[in-house]
């Protein structure tokens, strides 16, 4: 999902935002179903990532399923990536330079 703001954004404000509410939210969360299944979502720190990006993780309490989530912002662009999958079998980190360069591209082309 990508999205364009007024050329006023602050794409450095909005990731610091981003960040310091994925850090302030480190906490499992449990949910049950209608069939009194419960499941935990464990999330992660956040992980090593370009400045342009905020990149974290979670994963299923007592199994292998994990989400990772990409926040990108530069210019007045913001892009979110996701991927869901039992092995972390998709390389988010190249989804997330892959974003960008797009990103830097069509921000290059404008001029």
């Amino acid at each position: 999902v990508s999205a364009t703001y007024p050329a006023s954004f602050d794409a450095a404000e909005f990731l610091d935002s981003v960040r310091k509410t994925v850090s302030g939210c480190q906490r499992p969360v449990t949910t049950w179903g209608d069939d009194a299944r419960n499941m935990t979502v464990n999330p992660a720190p956040l992980t090593q990532s370009p400045p342009e990006a905020a990149q974290w993780m979670t994963n299923l309490a007592g199994q292998q399923w994990a989400c990772e989530f990409g926040v990108l912002a530069k210019a007045n662009v913001v892009a979110e990536i996701v991927t869901c999958s039992p092995d972390r079998s998709v390389d988010i980190a190249a989804l997330v330079a892959k974003r960008l360069k797009k990103i830097n591209e069509l921000l290059n082309s404008r001029s």
